[in-house]
C-alpha cells in the first residue's frame, strides 16, 4: 500500500518511484528466478505517468495507486509476450536487468510480487501501432502488447501500448518511442503520421 506516509490536507507529491519484483514461474509452474524493476511516476497535468526505467514499459491513469497497479499489469503482459516470442533471458539481460535464481517451489509465466514500497521523490485518442509492420499481441487490463522484426536486427521490438480513449500524456508517449520501446522516436512517429 502507498499509505505509509500522512500529508497535509490537500497536499500529495508529484512523483514517486518504487522497485517491483517480479517472479517467473517455468512449466511445472515452480518459480526459478525473479527480477527487481524500478518503477518511476510524475504527475503530468491531471494524469499520472509511469515508467518501468529497465524496459520502458508506460502506463497512466488519474491517480497513483490505479496507474500503480496498471503498470504492473503492463510489465507482467510485456514480460509474457516477450517470453512467447524470443528469448526472455536475452531480452532481460539486454535490457541490463538482474536475473536472481529461485531456489523453492503455482502458474507459468511472469506475477509481480505483492509488497513492493513506494518512495516519493517529488515535490509539495490515441491509435495504436497496428500498421507499418507492427503485430498486434496479447491484451491486458489496460494495454495492448505490440511487435515488429526489424531488418538487422537478431529480436523482435516489442512494446505496450496503454488502451483508453483519453489522450497520451507527453511521458507516456516518450517511453512509447523510447530505444526501450518501439525504438522509432520522433521522426519515425512523424513517418507514421505522414502515412496516414
Amino acid at each position: 500500500m502507498i499509505a505509509d506516509r500522512s500529508f497535509e490536507a490537500g497536499t500529495m507529491p508529484d512523483a514517486a518511484r518504487e522497485s517491483i519484483h517480479v517472479f517467473h514461474r517455468d512449466a511445472l509452474g515452480v518459480p526459478d528466478y525473479s527480477v527487481a524493476l524500478t518503477c518511476t511516476y510524475t504527475l503530468e497535468a491531471d494524469q499520472w505517468v509511469g515508467v518501468c526505467e529497465q524496459l520502458g514499459t508506460p502506463a497512466f491513469a488519474e491517480t497513483l495507486e490505479q496507474v500503480r497497479l496498471e503498470l504492473q499489469d503492463a510489465v507482467q503482459l510485456q514480460l509474457n509476450e516477450v517470453e512467447r516470442l524470443a528469448d526472455v533471458r536475452e531480452y532481460l539481460e539486454e535490457s541490463e536487468v538482474s536475473i536472481f535464481p529461485v531456489i523453492h517451489a503455482g502458474s507459468t509465466g511472469f506475477a509481480v510480487a505483492a509488497g513492493s514500497s513506494l518512495e516519493y521523490t517529488g515535490t509539495l485518442t490515441h491509435a495504436p501501432p497496428g500498421r507499418c509492420g507492427w503485430v498486434r499481441g496479447r491484451r491486458a487490463n489496460h494495454s495492448v502488447f505490440f511487435h515488429k522484426q526489424l531488418p538487422g536486427e537478431n529480436r523482435p521490438r516489442f512494446t505496450v501500448i496503454p488502451d483508453k480513449a483519453a489522450p497520451l500524456p507527453n511521458g507516456t508517449l516518450a517511453a512509447i518511442l523510447d530505444p526501450k520501446q518501439t525504438g522509432i522516436g520522433r521522426a519515425g512517429l512523424q513517418a507514421l503520421l505522414d502515412a496516414r
